[in-house]
């Protein structure tokens, strides 16, 4: 029986070579799967500080003393979150009746960022009506 193999004294180049082709592929793959995977999170937690941010600053805004419309711009401390909050006197549908003794504002909250320098910026806009006694 001169065409069989003598026994097996281990792997040919040739297997080598495809294992650890294979083996290759699948470091690659779970690399660009665990950066992916970072990547959002951190998406993730800007995202959450935007918010928090933007929270806070809708919370605090103050309509007192504001005739028709008010705005402050900042950034977060420390961060790179921009932000900005307009205050605007509220002009309710002419069938709506308002008391005269009650000034209604429109408050919007815009906090912007960008995830790397060139990058398209990200926003979160939060809006609500707030009163106060009409002065």
């Amino acid at each position: 029986m001169g065409g069989s193999r003598r026994g097996s004294e281990g792997f040919t180049l040739m297997e080598t070579l495809v294992a650890v082709v294979i083996f290759t592929a699948m470091i690659v793959a779970l690399q660009r799967g665990s950066v992916a995977g970072l990547r959002a999170i951190r998406l993730a937690g800007m995202d959450q500080q935007a918010l928090a941010l933007a929270r806070e600053k809708l919370a605090t805004a103050s309509v007192d003393g504001v005739q028709t419309e008010a705005v402050d711009e900042g950034s977060g401390s420390g961060s790179a979150l921009q932000w900005r909050v307009s205050i605007r006197k509220y002009k309710a549908p002419e069938a709506v009746v308002m008391p005269d003794a009650l000034a209604v504002y429109w408050v919007g909250v815009n906090v912007a960022w960008r995830e790397r320098a060139g990058s398209a910026p990200r926003l979160i806009e939060l809006q609500t009506i707030k009163l106060a006694v009409a002065p």
